[in-house]
């Protein structure tokens, strides 16, 4: 909807948990082409700053690939491969 309109706010998926509950409930956007909307992005900063962006020995010893030096950039591979798995698994 373009200009000035608006589209109505109904009430929608998770309207108990948000109104009733109190709980923050967030959309994020993930694309199939690997982009991550701005919500996501958000997470994983936070998180990393938490961390220190630094992986644990485990991660360093068992998960990570020659292409990733930290924490952040090890989430990102794996949230793009659970997705593009999801993505392919789907179309069959």
């Amino acid at each position: 909807v373009g200009g000035d309109r608006r589209i109505p706010s109904y009430g929608g998926d998770y309207r108990y948990a948000r109104e009733d509950k109190d709980v923050d409930v967030q959309l994020l956007l993930f694309e199939s082409f690997g982009g991550f909307g701005k919500g996501v992005g958000e997470i994983l900063r936070k998180a990393a700053n938490v961390l220190q962006n630094k992986l644990t020995r485990a991660q360093y010893l068992d998960e990570v690939t020659w292409t990733t030096k930290n924490w952040l950039g090890l989430q990102k591979q794996c949230i793009s491969v659970v997705l593009h798995t999801a993505i392919s698994q789907s179309r069959l």
